[in-house]
């Protein structure tokens, strides 16, 4: 038991130690624990909650399905991440070195532009 229960417990025996009820009072106090136990409201799941239960049933997860689905959920998200951090960095290296080719050759830019010049890398390139 944990220790609301043991607390309430010993809280229950004090108050019952010296404790005489007529017969009457007894059907009161049952008469009221029983309308008190129909009016009380019912808890009602999470729409959300029974949803992934169902999955989780459906995939054939236990207890710690779903934290595990989560780890892989953002593992999943933080690869993704790290791909696109490396796509974008291969992507500016590659254009930094264009540049720095461009910049470094002793060939005008207008050579570049040149749309003969493009035939003419293409037949001299080994």
């Amino acid at each position: 038991m944990n220790e609301e229960t043991v607390f309430a417990n010993k809280i229950r025996k004090l108050l019952n130690q010296n404790l005489t009820l007529k017969s009457d009072q007894v059907e009161r106090l049952r008469a009221a624990r029983e309308q008190a136990l129909t009016h009380q409201r019912t808890a009602q799941p999470a729409l959300a909650m029974t949803v992934s239960d169902r999955v989780t049933a459906v995939l054939g997860g236990g207890p710690g399905f779903v934290s595990q689905m989560a780890m892989a959920v953002l593992f999943l998200v933080v690869g993704l991440i790290g791909i696109t951090y490396w796509n974008n960095t291969q992507r500016v290296a590659d254009i930094e070195e264009i540049d720095a080719a461009l910049l470094t050759s002793d060939l005008p830019i207008d050579a570049y532009l040149d749309k003969g010049f493009d035939a003419w890398l293409k037949r001299s390139s080994p």
